[in-house]
């Protein structure tokens, strides 16, 4: 019979926040092949900090999971609008300084 053991963070993930604006902390931010190696994953990991409206710490801690691609990058802008970037054709960002 498998064991299991939940992490703190395992029990956060599935917190249902409040819609409010956040600060985030950006932990990670990755690049990896998809799985048929016809594109590129982007997976970005971040922490909720604060309410940034009030203040408020209630959903301080819990994890959040972005995953961008290459074929549906479009994705990505309003996490890149999220950090005051104005996002414009041909323009080019690197996800490592979010």
């Amino acid at each position: 019979m498998p064991i299991i053991q939940f992490s703190e963070k395992d029990l956060l993930r599935g917190k249902v926040i409040t819609p409010s604006w956040y600060r985030v902390r950006i932990d990670s931010v990755g690049e990896a092949p998809s799985k048929d190696g016809g594109s590129t994953n982007y997976p970005v990991e971040g922490t909720i900090m604060f309410n940034g409206d009030n203040g408020d710490k209630e959903f301080s801690g819990v994890p959040l999971d972005w995953n961008f691609n290459s074929k549906a990058i479009g994705f990505a802008v309003g996490f890149l609008q999220s950090f005051g970037v104005e996002v414009k054709p041909g323009a080019r960002f690197d996800l490592n300084s979010a």
